[in-house]
């Protein structure tokens, strides 16, 4: 039931449902994600506590689409900032009075230095690996994709999506891009989707325009935003940390 991963399927449950999630290891065990907390003999209880379409999900009547705007990591040392920076001295014990008023100004502060490369971004410029990547989602049948063309005139990106399964699917397929090496930009940006539904064998061909306004850096020298010449790299399927079609669109 899984899109994008390998490993066994484990029924994850909690008030809602969570879906059905990798078998967890070491590094990656969460509470909500041990099955243990779940015996045999408290399934029926579970169930009873589910909503109608989270029950009609969950035993295959309805075939989820949805996918993650967000990204889990594998562990709180993997967070952007895992450690909360202590008060100064003169801040201790003032609680949430510890800020600038008219008598007083405090000495705390966080520097929020990672620019762009926040969420999924983060990750991957510093090649950590995440437990759920931005784009993650399952279903109870397969896609493939294949053929990727890309019209660099039109800026445009064109690929069959096929359900390789036996029910009847939507799948959200993803397009991102690289930017040119003068850009100086370590990671993937999303740059455009598109949601199709399919019958169990059915193939379609999704085309994908690409707006030039996603593939703009900020110039702060000329206080405007701008169009790198040169080759983007484009690639396409069903998560960011799952992008099997790969090619490149070149702007001059």
């Amino acid at each position: 039931m899984q899109k994008s991963n390998s490993q066994l399927p484990v029924l994850v449950v909690t008030a809602a449902i969570l879906g059905v999630g990798i078998a967890p290891t070491q590094e990656t065990k969460r509470p909500w994600m041990d099955s243990r907390l779940f015996p045999e003999d408290r399934s029926e209880l579970v169930l009873k506590q589910l909503t109608r379409d989270e029950k009609l999900a969950l035993l295959g009547d309805v075939n989820p689409s949805g996918t993650l705007v967000m990204t889990f990591p594998k562990g709180e040392a993997d967070l952007p900032r895992p450690l909360i920076t202590s008060l100064p001295p003169n801040d201790e014990g003032q609680g949430h009075y510890a800020v600038n008023s008219k008598t007083r100004v405090s000495s705390y502060a966080i520097r929020y230095d990672e620019g762009s490369e926040v969420g999924y971004t983060g990750y991957e410029a510093q090649h950590k690996q995440p437990l759920f990547p931005f784009g993650f989602g399952l279903s109870h049948t397969s896609y493939a994709y294949s053929g990727l063309g890309v019209d660099s005139t039109a800026k445009a990106v064109r690929f069959p999506v096929k359900n390789t399964g036996k029910r009847t699917g939507t799948e959200i397929a993803e397009v991102y891009a690289t930017l040119p090496k003068e850009a100086d930009e370590s990671f993937k940006r999303p740059v455009g989707w598109k949601r199709v539904t399919l019958a169990p064998g059915e193939s379609q061909d999704v085309t994908v325009a690409i707006d030039p306004l996603e593939l703009q850096t900020f110039d702060e020298s000329e206080d405007t935003w701008m169009l790198t010449n040169g080759e983007y790299g484009i690639l396409v399927g069903p998560a960011s940390e799952s992008t099997p079609l790969r090619a490149i669109l070149r702007i001059h």
